[in-house]
């Protein structure tokens, strides 16, 4: 009985709501809310491209700004709140909204500018590696001096995604790395929403069976591992569940 009167109801709600449960699984909300803004958008008729970029990057700015505010502790905001406000992915959702849209056309333009386009990533790279050290020596908050909010980060991010798609006709992979990547790339989701889940009992494994081991050692078990039983998961799951659900469940 007493253990049902400490039972936090609200705080239970709270972290579905969101998506505290388990950290990662702030990116659910995120993807619900990116839903909404779509069908607001949608319902509005605000689908011009410039207009999206504009509104998209406006409220980047400003939640980018109360980012900074807070990790410098002028604000009081939960950083770890403020990750899980579609607002603060405003950036990557309003330019992959256009980059879908006009995918041919930037593909070209980018393939002729590819090493101006991959120099703009290194160096945001780098400039996200020195804000962090930076960050860190005016006493800001950690979680926020390793995170994507950072300017360099978003810069960097994008510039990334351009770069994949500046080169991507002057890197062939192998078939059989290529058809690896392929499978990666579809089960890329179940992946992120069970790794940290299952890494826990890698973990219990590795320090049962293999450990002492050298880092690399260490790092290549949890990766590979780990990576083995997602996969396998997933495809049981894929295999067990109604066909007409399982796309929706396991998102493959």
């Amino acid at each position: 009985m007493g253990n049902l009167n400490k039972f936090d109801l609200l705080g239970l709600v709270r972290d579905v709501l969101t998506g505290s449960v388990v950290p990662p699984y702030y990116f659910i909300v995120v993807i619900i809310q990116c839903y909404l803004w779509w069908w607001l958008l949608v319902k509005f008729n605000f689908l011009e491209s410039k207009k999206i970029l504009v509104l998209g990057c406006t409220l980047q700015i400003i939640f980018t700004i109360l980012f900074y505010l807070t990790a410098l502790k002028q604000l009081a905001i939960p950083l770890p709140l403020m990750e899980r406000w579609i607002f603060s992915w405003m950036l990557p959702f309003s330019t992959g909204l256009v980059l879908g849209r006009y995918y041919d056309n930037i593909q070209h333009y980018v393939q002729r500018k590819k090493m101006m386009v991959l120099a703009i990533a290194i160096l945001f790279y780098i400039a996200s590696i020195w804000e962090n050290y930076a960050l860190s020596e005016i006493n800001s908050d950690g979680w926020f001096a390793r995170s994507f909010f950072k300017l360099s980060a978003q810069g960097y991010a994008i510039f990334f995604v351009l770069s994949i798609l500046a080169f991507d006709r002057s890197i062939r992979l192998p078939s059989k790395i290529s058809r690896l990547v392929n499978i990666l790339a579809a089960y890329s989701f179940p992946i992120y929403l069970l790794d940290l889940m299952v890494m826990r009992y890698v973990l219990l494994v590795f320090y049962k069976f293999v450990y002492p081991a050298a880092p690399l050692v260490k790092l290549a078990f949890l990766t590979f591992v780990t990576l083995a039983v997602c996969l396998t998961i997933t495809y049981l799951l894929q295999k067990l569940l109604p066909e007409k659900y399982s796309q929706y469940i396991v998102g493959v």
